[in-house]
């Protein structure tokens, strides 16, 4: 919202904290607090069964999926600091590409409609001959 209104100094701003708090939940609070607790409860209770092993290797694959997204955001927050600010938004693009299609979807749509109207009040319309 911050890009179609551009305001760049709260865009900048809000791309510096959206950063820092997904490093900090995704990387460090995350692994602490669910990956963690999660094998220190069940390494306690000493009842391993597969659903155990199953989460934990659902957990695991979020970690890394939270790796791969930490370091596409390093790249991009790299890029930031060199420059000094965001450049052009690649998804803004193909979204606005989606709405036009989207408008001509809905206009064709209105379209036919229109004339099935038409062809239906034309039979409405008919006198009736007695």
């Amino acid at each position: 919202m911050l890009i179609y209104a551009q305001w760049k100094q709260a865009q900048n701003i809000v791309f510096i904290l959206f950063a820092l708090v997904f490093f900090v939940n995704r990387l460090i609070l995350f692994p602490i607090k669910a990956i963690y607790t999660s094998y220190l409860v069940f390494l306690t209770k000493n009842q391993f069964f597969f659903g155990y092993y199953f989460a934990n290797a659902l957990l695991i694959v979020i970690e890394c999926l939270n790796i791969f997204w930490s370091l596409l955001l390093a790249k991009a927050f790299y890029k930031f600091l060199s420059e000094g600010q965001i450049k052009n938004d690649i998804r803004s693009d193909i979204e606005e590409q989606d709405m036009n299609d989207e408008k001509s979807a809905v206009k064709q749509q209105n379209k036919e409609r229109l004339q099935f109207n038409d062809i239906t009040d034309t039979r409405a319309r008919k006198p009736i001959y007695h």
